[in-house]
């Protein structure tokens, strides 16, 4: 009873905590580099094996996903780094986007660990497997602090968010 109630009521973060929450979203390039060179080569070990040109595919739709949030990424780090300074409903659609690539590539990396079964080869369908719970316990720990920051943005914020 008492969880329930500390859990209903906003958390208040000031902007600038805000910020660097959203920062640290976008701190590193390696989970992104890691996960697209690891779907690349069980792409290839799998189509070389299956010969199936589905996994192919999403083998590269998986390495442009990656290959855009990278993009993302940099385009954040030089935002902040021009005048004037990010302001928490920018920071907000940045979050958005950095969220999507996320969803994205969870898509991608799912339809591939489905597929991989659906191919009846038990070493391919290991690894796609092992890449999907890979990115699933870094998105968990990458990410623990995210909900936290996105209960907090104000009313007001959210209005203009809207808009």
């Amino acid at each position: 009873m008492f969880f329930n109630r500390m859990e209903s009521r906003r958390a208040s973060i000031s902007d600038a905590v805000y910020m660097e929450v959203i920062t640290g979203l976008h701190g590193t390039t390696m989970p992104t580099i890691l996960a697209a060179a690891c779907q690349a080569m069980v792409g290839a070990i799998t189509t070389y094996e299956t010969g199936d040109i589905v996994t192919a595919g999403l083998t590269v739709a998986g390495v442009v996903v990656a290959i855009v949030r990278l993009f993302e990424i940099f385009a954040f780090r030089r935002r902040l780094a021009c005048p004037p300074q990010l302001g928490r409903a920018e920071a907000a659609r940045w979050e958005r986007r950095y969220v999507a690539g996320t969803v994205a590539t969870a898509s991608v990396l799912g339809v591939f660990a489905a597929r991989s079964i659906v191919l009846g080869d038990a070493l391919c369908s290991v690894m796609a497997i092992g890449i999907g719970f890979g990115f699933g316990a870094g998105v968990v720990a990458r990410l623990a602090l995210r909900p936290v920051a996105r209960c907090s943005i104000s009313s007001q914020s959210q209005r203009l968010l809207r808009s």
